[in-house]
């Protein structure tokens, strides 16, 4: 079942999402439970953000969330900080949430730009890139990482 998260669903998307951070190329930044719980419940109060999730057998299973914002010279605003996460249970749903995701865009006139960077955990970013590609995105530049 997709569905739109709630604030409810905080205690448990922090369960889910925890292990993707663990093992991704950000596991060198502790992953922080009070701060994930302030942005969630930000991103669940906030009209700009959204949070989806898919559950089967009553537990979350895929998780899309994104943050909108304003471009930094204009009022006009995009979509970025996407993250996407699915377990063995959520395989196959991406491209469902992505949709999911899109239609939303479509539903919010104040966002006139979305801009997706590619920084997967999986490690095989062709992958996202033709996932993004299949909902409609263009490639467009890249993302770069200073771990200082």
């Amino acid at each position: 079942m997709a569905r739109e998260a709630t604030l409810k669903d905080i205690p448990e998307l922090i369960n889910f999402i925890s292990p993707f951070h663990e093992c991704g190329g950000y596991k060198d930044i502790p992953f922080q439970n009070k701060v994930a719980k302030t942005n969630l419940t930000h991103m669940l109060s906030s009209p700009m953000h959204k949070v989806w999730v898919i559950e089967k057998d009553g537990e979350i299973c895929a998780a899309l969330g994104v943050v909108s914002q304003e471009l930094w010279f204009s009022k006009r605003h995009y979509a970025t900080n996407l993250f996407l996460c699915a377990n063995d249970k959520g395989r196959g749903t991406a491209g469902f949430l992505l949709r999911k995701f899109k239609k939303w865009v479509d539903s919010r006139p104040i966002i006139q730009d979305v801009t997706l960077a590619v920084t997967s955990e999986i490690g095989d970013t062709e992958r996202t890139e033709r996932l993004y590609q299949a909902v409609g995105f263009k490639s467009l530049g890249g993302v770069y990482r200073l771990n200082i």
